[in-house]
């Protein structure tokens, strides 16, 4: 330790007589007064020995040992006032939260029934391995519930129905749905039902407020439900009518293609025609021999070799009539045409086969459009039905007192231990 002036030394000797005077202003000045200092000087010399560590931090603790003891000791001080205070507050939370009105609550569960929803067109995908693309119907009609509670035209009815702007004592409807908001708990589960729960100082109220939302829920998801189910129908049978006059002209334009061309069958009349072609030609190439052999063994002017020639050349003709149509009374194919007119009948022969496929997707969905339009069933199925709440769901009065009783102990401690370490910063700036 430093060697200590005779000045030091008295200073030293009267902080461990006067202990205070090294946080208390006040009581500084007046042990300065009583041995002849100034507090100034009193004060640089308690620095200075704060300093060598002589006084003000203990030997054995820590300076964080030191904040303890000394905002212990400012509790400790002013602990009467913090007990006042806590108690007083705790009596008053206690008053207070058995003045506050009881509010009950009455709640209903439900899912969708999957009626009086009208078919989609991802449904007829529901046979590939992507199904609906990862929709649920159940999350949809889910979140539809939802979307008509949440909405103002089904809050306003309740608010007109309740007299809400009466009931919760607010000046207008616009207050009065706010406040109704609040008291509306609306919670999707997982297995993809709806818990609907209402709160109200009365819990036959409540009940009844429970009962009013799933009748407007029911009216208006059905009403949503049947012009949907319109609008589908309308669609559908705009596209039905389109199909047919679309199947009909393309019909049409097949059979004069047919009649024009006499192709009622390509294929088989491209093969009719090859296999009649073949005999002609064989029976060309028999003729040309026979031909030959009565032109080298028979005179020129026999009558049999006459007949083999007008036998070839009518081979001949009927040949080069059948490679280019000439005859317009065959039902055989010229060949030379073959490659034109098969593209013409195939392309018509499929827009034919695409309309009929057309219409037997959209038949079955119109038909059943139409029954869904006129059917008029339950949308909604109630697994819990409302009931009259027995015990109060809020105000939760031991969770108010005790949160109460904690937040004035701990302010009225905040406030002690602020106090005592700026006192001597408020004394310094009150003698200014």
């Amino acid at each position: 330790m430093k060697d200590l002036t005779p000045h030091e030394e008295r200073v030293l000797t009267i902080a461990k007589k006067h202990p205070k005077i090294i946080q208390d202003r006040a009581e500084r000045e007046k042990v300065a007064q009583a041995h002849g200092m100034t507090e100034k000087t009193m004060r640089n010399r308690l620095a200075d020995l704060k300093r060598y560590g002589v006084i003000g931090v203990s030997k054995e603790g820590s300076p964080g040992e030191e904040k303890l003891s000394t905002n212990i000791e400012a509790f400790w001080r002013r602990r009467k006032l913090v007990i006042f205070n806590t108690l007083f507050f705790a009596l008053v939370s206690v008053a207070v939260a058995f003045l506050l009105p009881k509010w009950y609550r009455s709640q209903a569960v439900i899912i969708s029934a999957g009626a009086g929803q009208t078919p989609n067109f991802l449904s007829a995908l529901s046979g590939l391995p992507m199904g609906n693309f990862g929709l649920s119907a159940l999350n949809e009609d889910i979140n539809n519930y939802i979307a008509i509670l949440e909405s103002r035209t089904v809050n306003e009815h309740m608010v007109h129905r309740f007299d809400l702007v009466e009931r919760y004592d607010v000046k207008d409807v616009e207050f009065a749905l706010e406040a109704w908001a609040s008291n509306v708990e609306l919670e999707a589960t997982e297995e993809g039902s709806l818990i609907i729960g209402v709160l109200d100082k009365d819990p036959e109220t409540a009940r009844n407020m429970v009962n009013v939302l799933l009748q407007e829920l029911e009216i208006m998801n059905h009403y949503l439900a049947t012009q949907k189910g319109k609008f589908n129908r309308q669609f559908l049978e705009e596209r039905l009518e389109q199909n047919k006059k679309d199947l009909a002209k393309n019909e049409e334009l097949l059979r004069q293609f047919q009649m024009r061309y006499g192709a009622v069958e390509i294929p088989g009349q491209v093969l009719a025609g090859i296999e009649v072609y073949s005999q002609l030609h064989a029976q060309k190439v028999e003729t040309e021999i026979q031909l030959k052999v009565a032109q080298a063994t028979l005179p020129s002017n026999d009558p049999k070799t006459k007949r083999f020639e007008i036998l070839l050349k009518e081979l001949n003709s009927r040949l080069e009539d059948m490679m280019s149509g000439a005859d317009g009374k065959s039902v055989l194919l010229p060949f030379e045409d073959v490659p034109d007119l098969s593209l013409k009948f195939s392309r018509l022969l499929r827009e034919v086969e695409t309309q009929n496929q057309i219409m037997q997707i959209i038949l079955p969905q119109y038909e059943q459009a139409r029954m869904e339009e006129s059917k008029n069933v339950p949308s909604l199925q109630i697994i819990d039905e409302p009931q009259i709440a027995l015990n109060k769901t809020k105000p939760r009065r031991a969770l108010i007192v005790i949160a109460s009783t904690l937040m004035v102990l701990m302010l009225s401690s905040s406030y002690v231990i602020i106090e005592y370490r700026t006192r001597e910063i408020r004394s310094s700036l009150r003698s200014l």
